[in-house]
């Protein structure tokens, strides 16, 4: 796959979580399509995007084929099974300020994998709280104190990581 898609939930509300956005080469929908109980979450392209589509049963005769298949879905299953633990422990037990500075820090790391740059990610506020599940208004207050100690930058859409070692820190922070 090209291009980049946006994994959400929605409430019945209409309140919309956004889980990840997903770049080239990553697998999508391996829930789905094993339990056959219907899509986990919506997916959004963001980008034009080439997706490969699999049906379950070539899928399946390529794993009784190739059982190294079989590991890598395992493992990329536990990769995201374990993101989702990472998810659900830092809203749970991190305050608002570190969960943004994580946040900030893992798009850092997506946009900039090797960390030689310092690259600008292309954010708005309201797709950043959607990923975090705050408040624009929350997430607005601590971003201006991230920004008040060096750690950020921001402009309109853009946040570019000025201290990484700083803002390490703060997503430790559990008591902000």
């Amino acid at each position: 796959a090209s291009g980049r898609l946006e994994s959400s939930i929605t409430s019945v509300s209409g309140k919309r979580l956004i889980i990840s956005y997903l770049g080239q080469g990553r697998t999508v929908g391996l829930v789905s399509l094993m339990d056959r109980r219907g899509a986990v979450h919506d997916l959004s392209a963001h980008d034009s995007v080439t997706v490969l589509a699999l049906p379950r049963e070539p899928l399946l005769g390529l794993v009784r084929k190739h059982p190294e298949l079989a590991e890598a879905l395992i493992v990329a299953s536990c990769r995201r099974l374990r993101s989702v633990f990472d998810l659900l422990a830092d809203n749970s037990l991190l305050g608002p300020r570190a969960r943004i500075a994580r946040l900030i820090l893992s798009l850092h790391r997506v946009a900039d994998p090797d960390g030689r740059g310092r690259p600008t990610l292309g954010y708005s506020q309201e797709t950043l709280a959607e990923m975090l599940g705050m408040s624009r208004q929350r997430l607005n207050m601590e971003i201006k104190r991230l920004e008040r100690a060096g750690l950020i930058e921001v402009a309109y859409s853009r946040i570019r990581v000025v201290d990484s070692a700083g803002l390490q820190l703060a997503a430790l922070d559990a008591e902000d």
